[in-house]
């Protein structure tokens, strides 16, 4: 069945399926068995002398890695109750990060092929996460063509494109555990947002991983820049309290970031926001330039 009030977008990504609904009671079970193993994640108190607490609720424990695993649970649910995914359907999906890992991690739990579209450009890395979990590495030369091809694709094998971005505030549902987010934005519930330099994430990531042993990505890294900065502040009003941020996935997948001549290429400096993150820390003094 095609929705009315997108037609013309849906049709391009969900083929008319036979559904056997004795296959997709068994995929449900199987992914609802994963959701019922990595529920809950644990929240990882950092040493932070002073009034403020500080948290890290750590996703990198799912089984593939990273807070992505559950937004891509939830996409095969819901491509799976909407009929759009069958026993032979191969799963298609615009990625190059995370997002394609959990994804072809979960096609094959439930039996499917899995071909993330990415560009030629991606890191060999990264391509080896993804084929690691039983995905194939469909890669172009235009970035930014990358859901293009995917809907293309997924035609052309009469297959599914789990895109992402159009469907993540949809298949997940805001009461359940498998969220982290309100849908995709939502202005009115963000009190306050600051911008982190990349230099600044890649800054934090090493702190947490020099200082207090934490392998983290540089996501992660962003999070803390700006919790820390948070915590300055609620000192200096001499305000007590808890924070609480993500720990996006671990540092295993970032090795590039700890290559100074790597980032010196990418145009990212990580020496101006060192002194930031380690003033912030041990003295509670947010000074940044």
């Amino acid at each position: 069945m095609v929705r009315s009030d997108n037609a013309a977008h849906l049709i391009d990504y969900h083929p008319a399926t036979a559904i056997d609904r004795d296959w997709t009671a068994l995929a449900v079970q199987r992914l609802e068995a994963d959701s019922r193993r990595s529920a809950d994640t644990h929240l990882i108190k950092l040493p932070l002398s002073g009034p403020v607490d500080l948290y890290l609720k750590d996703e990198s424990t799912h089984p593939t890695g990273s807070l992505k695993h559950r937004l891509a649970r939830s996409l095969f649910l819901y491509a799976l109750c909407n009929g759009w995914i069958g026993p032979t359907t191969t799963v298609v999906e615009a990625s190059s990060g995370s997002t394609a890992v959990s994804e072809a991690y979960f096609a094959r739990l439930i039996g499917l092929p899995f071909v993330a579209v990415m560009s030629r450009a991606t890191s060999p890395a990264k391509i080896a996460l993804i084929e690691r979990e039983g995905g194939r590495c469909h890669l172009i030369d235009d970035a930014a063509a990358v859901s293009d091809v995917a809907a293309r694709l997924a035609r052309e094998l009469d297959g599914h494109f789990l895109d992402q971005f159009t469907y993540a505030e949809r298949a997940t549902d805001w009461r359940g555990n498998n969220n982290i987010a309100e849908p995709s934005f939502v202005p009115t519930v963000v009190d306050r947002m600051l911008g982190v330099p990349d230099g600044a994430s890649v800054a934090a990531m090493r702190f947490l991983s020099h200082r207090l042993g934490i392998s983290a990505g540089p996501s992660t890294g962003t999070n803390v820049f700006g919790a820390l900065r948070l915590a300055c502040e609620m000192r200096a009003d001499q305000s007590a309290g808890s924070i609480v941020t993500l720990m996006c996935d671990s540092g295993a997948r970032y090795t590039a970031t700890y290559d100074d001549a790597w980032l010196a290429e990418q145009g990212i400096s990580v020496g101006p926001y060192l002194p930031v993150v380690e003033r912030a820390w041990d003295d509670q003094v947010w000074e940044c330039p």
